[in-house]
């Protein structure tokens, strides 16, 4: 009952099928009218022989897989806007199966031929309740999308869901369990993590067919991917104060993150976090999950409203009302780092010099082909965040010394 087609033709053809099927027919033919839009090269011209601009889509699957051209293509065209696409943009959907694949690799190193356990919804860690409440979150979102030809956002809700929630965090939390010599946590960990794997196979199935069905059917032992019912969102999982509970976690992870990049703490060295908060709520979902903070931030321990005295030397930051400070004593040199800093802050606003003075050049803004100038703007741009965040860095470390 759907008719697929473009808006160029939206009274030429589509109206008049409409009015022969009530003239012939006595009916309308269809009942809902999808218009997609057009495939435009990067500089937004249709694509054509005499301009030689046109993208070989058979070329572009043997370069980059024909998953890889349906999710491009999906991914870059919002309801009703044209596409335009330049042949280095399916790079976009190659990372996204990549992504697929490695995420499977990983699991099927620890899954191998082992018999799991259904899951036991009563003895889940906080991660698997989060995991699994923003699944059925994200089961009810991309089918309302499918179901309202949303095809764009059902893909965007479905990539986010994957990389952002499920191979970003959930992966990375789970990882000490899997690692673990205890069976019945690797287990846990592990039901969850394939439950959840299988049911973003069968969301994704309808954009990806080909990666989904050879991950779908070596991690269910099923004959196809296609005989399988599409997943259904169960309400009761979706779990506000899990959420609420796992975004404290995220905020203050991310926040430490951040500290150790910009204080450039070597990864292989392990810091001591200490938090002060007067939110006794808070500060117990972060006793009770403290192992989440120290294994995602290579931390060797965390003081909770210690009687410590404030170190000298110390990077801080403020997550919802939660004061976090983080020694630097014997982590990084201050006066080796602030050196290095100062070279790049130079050689950074030399270049964004460089592009200003070209963009008040109005012979160069005129003359210069719009991409050029598109692209010096961006420049611009660039250089301008990272003069911000060297300042940033460097206020840093002034207040930590």
């Amino acid at each position: 009952n759907t008719l697929v087609t473009g808006n160029e033709i939206l009274f030429f053809w589509v109206a008049r099928m409409i009015m022969s099927g009530l003239e012939f027919m006595k009916a309308v033919p269809f009942t809902d009218v999808y218009l997609h839009g057009i495939v435009r090269d990067e500089q937004g011209r249709k694509m054509s022989k005499s301009l030689g601009n046109g993208i070989d889509p058979l070329k572009m699957i043997n370069l980059y897989s024909a998953d890889a051209v349906r999710y491009t293509l999906l991914s870059l065209a919002p309801e009703g806007q044209d596409i335009k696409i330049s042949e280095k943009d399916f790079e976009i959907g190659r990372n996204f199966t990549n992504k697929i694949w490695n995420a499977y690799r990983f699991i099927s190193s620890k899954f191998d031929d082992r018999d799991l356990p259904e899951i036991n919804y009563n003895e889940l860690e906080l991660a698997d309740e989060w995991i699994i409440s923003r699944y059925n979150y994200a089961i009810a979102s991309i089918s309302d999308d499918i179901e309202n030809f949303r095809v764009s956002s059902a893909l965007d809700n479905a990539y986010n869901f994957f990389w952002g929630e499920y191979c970003d965090w959930y992966l990375e939390l789970i990882k000490e369990r899997l690692y673990s010599d205890d069976e019945a946590r690797v287990n846990s960990a592990l039901s969850v993590a394939v439950h959840v794997f299988k049911g973003t196979m069968q969301l994704l199935h309808p954009f990806v067919p080909f990666v989904t069905e050879e991950v779908y059917t070596a991690l269910s032992g099923e004959k196809s991917i296609m005989l399988s019912s599409m997943p259904m969102a169960e309400e009761s999982r979706i779990n506000k104060a899990v959420e609420d509970k796992m975004s404290l976690i995220q905020e203050l992870s991310t926040a430490v993150r951040t500290i150790r990049s910009q204080m450039s703490v070597p990864p292989s060295v392990k810091a001591t976090l200490i938090l002060r908060s007067n939110s006794k709520a808070n500060l117990e979902i972060i006793e009770e999950n403290r192992s989440y903070i120290e294994n995602l931030c290579k931390l060797d321990s965390i003081e909770l409203n210690g009687k410590s005295e404030r170190p000298k030397l110390a990077a801080t930051d403020v997550v919802k009302n939660i004061e976090l400070i983080m020694p630097l004593e014997g982590l990084i040199d201050i006066e080796l780092e602030t050196e290095r800093l100062n070279k790049a802050l130079q050689n950074v606003e030399g270049a964004l010099k460089a592009v200003e003075n070209k963009l008040v050049n109005k012979s160069f803004v005129k003359n210069a082909p719009p991409a050029v100038v598109e692209k010096e703007k961006q420049k611009k741009h660039d250089f301008s965040e990272k003069v911000t965040k060297i300042k940033t860095n460097l206020k840093w470390l002034t207040n930590a010394s």
